[in-house]
């Protein structure tokens, strides 16, 4: 990094230094193609194709391989990092192989880019030192970005057209640091009703992510229409027919997506523009059309923020925005549009890279964040900046208000700091003590608290985020328990990647999670006390005021549903594992139930603890699905919710009710629920038959049907 002002022979040093590596690499651009097929033959697909050709890879290279020393130029001659980028994307698309695991998929790419960096620097062997020097230097870099082993990935969905090529490329590069991967998977079709087939065709699968992009770079059957210089000036009347069309392909797409899949999904506005080399004919196309697509482009957004929020009713908050307007003021328009390079299979834009980094934000929140419990934050310098032992600080208001958002969407908040707590108050701040379910103030080393915490709270380290201001708290964090996700509070991209996660969690958990805990202790302490009084648990029970709700489960409860059945492992009488679909379908079924079950006492609301799922087939009801939350062990409210299901026994025309028990490591704590339940075991199956004698319904539950 220059810390200085370049003289006016240091800039022109620098530029002839980068003409002459640029030069000396054009130069040789032929044979260094060729010389790269040694590494494409590392690709079994690749080695085949180019041992049945009969020009020795002369195809070959000039299609796959002139855009590698072209990026090359770009990158190790003029120092621009975005063409190191699509280096490394050309090199990850080559890698690909879905039969991979991550680490392996990984090793491969650093094999290829290894390789590469030989071959070339063999080839410039006799090559001036600056120019081996700039190429050795860039091979360096890019291998020290792939040197991770890609620990996560997630499964992406991206439906729409070669702009996901183009933010794909750039994706190696910015998730790599990060020691993410992506297994991506294209749906391309442009016409709606395609798309439509080819998304419920992939209903099972376990995606992570959904994008989809519905006009970028003329996708679907109208977008074309914004870019041709003939359309330039149609009548407002023929702009509003041409939103409703676009409008309405896009909607038969969304709602397929938002009753398909229950993860996050982001459908794009347009800024309509297209990719262009900078002609005359298409600046001219640019500037007679701007007045209509400016009008368009508003009006779009205006109908994708409805659709949004009306399929989000319909479902629950999943459905997001990528809102490409934002790009208009970051960028000129005109070099939005423009090629950062192109031949027949390559041929990515500026557009391309700018959403690529909205992608590499989301799906880095998705990989580090989406699935944690809990913010553990340290306090001087994280939540306030100075030193609160040391006089009067300036709340970070920002920062707290962000997590008071992700507080009131679930996400619980706990404090480990080196402080004298009688220094700490929140005079000036958004959060308050009362928001924190665990605080760990004291001069003890930090690392302690974590254990402390979990066993107070029943979670695992891996269900942490810890913030902190300092490198070498956070180390040791890292070290003590490496499953914890570590940020630097001071990095502005921890606090980016928080606002991206308060932005897709669910608006509306069932709970209170914050006060559950609070509640969660009062309860232990309680039940400790009684216990040594040595009262019995129907008397203790009885004391605590257990309110049981069984009712049939709305489209509302699906999301929290799925992921009840999905997140239980010790009373999940099946291993059941559902998606989102399977859930719907059963629940909009006349020869099925969904049975859902909440529960409070004296000292709070538990939110919702059990699914049921029951299936009629024959004369008799199945239950493939049976999943008690951990935090009501012991009420009997497994007897209750069978009690409840043996009435649909007869409402829906059968005569027994079926179950299973599935045996697993962890979910031996639901063994005998059916035996201690008036179920008979028949052929490896628990059969209740009608008529047959039940167990009452525990006598310190209050049971109430919804």
């Amino acid at each position: 990094m220059i810390e200085k002002s370049a003289s006016v022979s240091d800039v022109s040093g620098d530029a002839d230094r980068s003409a002459g590596i640029g030069e000396t690499l054009l130069a040789h651009r032929h044979a260094l193609a060729l010389a790269l097929i040694d590494t494409a033959v590392l690709v079994p697909r690749f080695a085949e194709e180019i041992a049945a050709t009969n020009d020795s890879g002369q195809a070959f290279a000039e299609r796959e391989h002139y855009c590698l020393v072209d990026y090359l130029i770009r990158w190790a001659g003029e120092g621009d990092a975005t063409y190191r980028a699509l280096y490394l994307g050309e090199r990850a698309k080559m890698a690909y192989d879905p039969a991979h695991t991550v680490a392996e998929r990984n090793t491969v790419i650093r094999q290829l880019i290894e390789n590469d960096a030989r071959l070339i620097g063999e080839h410039l062997a006799t090559a001036p030192e600056a120019v081996r020097a700039a190429v050795s230097d860039a091979f360096a870099d890019l291998l020290q970005r792939v040197s991770g082993q890609g620990t996560q990935e997630l499964r992406v969905l991206l439906v729409g057209d070669c702009l996901h090529l183009d933010v794909v490329a750039f994706l190696a590069d910015a998730l790599g640091r990060h020691d993410i991967s992506i297994l991506p998977h294209f749906v391309t079709d442009k016409n709606p009703a395609g798309a439509v087939e080819r998304l419920k065709a992939l209903g099972d699968k376990p995606f992570d992510l959904v994008f989809y992009s519905p006009f970028t770079y003329e996708n679907g059957l109208h977008s074309g229409t914004l870019y041709r210089l003939r359309n330039a000036l149609m009548p407002r009347a023929k702009q509003r027919a041409v939103v409703a069309d676009l409008l309405e392909e896009v909607t038969q797409v969304a709602e397929t997506l938002a009753q398909t899949f229950a993860v996050p999904v982001f459908i794009h506005n347009t800024v309509a523009v297209s990719r262009h080399t900078g002609t005359a004919r298409e600046a001219l196309t640019r500037v007679v059309s701007e007045r209509m697509r400016h009008w368009i482009r508003h009006r779009i957004d205006e109908g994708i923020d409805a659709l949004i929020t009306r399929l989000n009713g319909e479902t629950f908050p999943h459905l997001h925005k990528i809102d490409e307007l934002k790009y208009l003021g970051q960028h000129p328009e005109k070099d939005l549009g423009r090629y950062l390079y192109r031949q027949a299979l390559q041929h990515p834009a500026r557009l391309g890279a700018a959403i690529a980094e909205d992608y590499a934000l989301i799906i880095q929140t998705a990989a580090l964040l989406l699935k944690k419990k809990m913010v553990v934050c340290d306090l001087d310098n994280t939540l306030w900046d100075g030193v609160i032992g040391e006089g009067a600080v300036d709340h970070f208001r920002d920062r707290q208000e962000l997590l008071r958002k992700l507080k009131a969407k679930g996400v619980v908040l706990s404090i480990a700091s080196k402080n004298d707590p009688a220094n700490v108050h929140w005079t000036g701040g958004v959060l308050s003590e009362d928001d924190f379910v665990y605080s760990h103030i004291s001069w003890a080393p930090k690392v302690t608290a974590f254990s402390d915490m979990e066993q107070s709270l029943n979670l695992r380290s891996k269900d942490f985020v810890f913030i902190d201001d300092r490198a070498d708290e956070r180390a040791m964090a890292a070290e003590h328990h490496p499953l914890m996700q570590v940020l630097d509070a001071e990095d502005s991209h921890t606090w980016a990647m928080f606002a991206m996660w308060e932005q897709m969690l669910d608006a509306n958990p069932d709970m209170d999670r914050t006060q559950m805990y609070l509640d969660r202790a009062k309860r232990q302490a309680f039940e400790a006390t009684s216990t040594g009084g040595g009262e019995d648990k129907a008397a203790l029970f009885g004391k605590l005021g257990l309110k049981l709700q069984i009712r049939e489960a709305t489209k509302k409860d699906l999301k929290r549903a799925t992921e009840l059945v999905n997140r239980t492992n010790q009373f999940n009488m099946n291993a059941a594992r559902v998606t989102f679909p399977q859930m719907s379908g059963w629940q909009a079924a006349d020869d099925a139930r969904v049975y859902i079950a909440s529960m409070s006492d004296n000292f709070g609301d538990m939110g919702i603890i059990s699914v049921l799922v029951a299936t009629k087939e024959g004369d008799a009801l199945h239950i493939p699905v049976f999943v008690l939350s951990c935090r009501v062990f012991g009420y009997g409210v497994e007897t209750a919710l069978l009690n409840a299901v043996r009435t649909a026994v007869t409402d829906l025309g059968a005569t027994q009710l079926v179950g299973r028990h599935v045996p697993t490591q962890v979910n031996a704590p639901c063994r005998d629920t059916y035996a201690e339940n008036g179920f008979s075991e028949q052929d490896a199956q628990w059969v209740w038959k009608a008529g047959d004698p039940a167990p009452e319904d525990p006598g310190w539950l209050s049971v109430s049907a919804g």
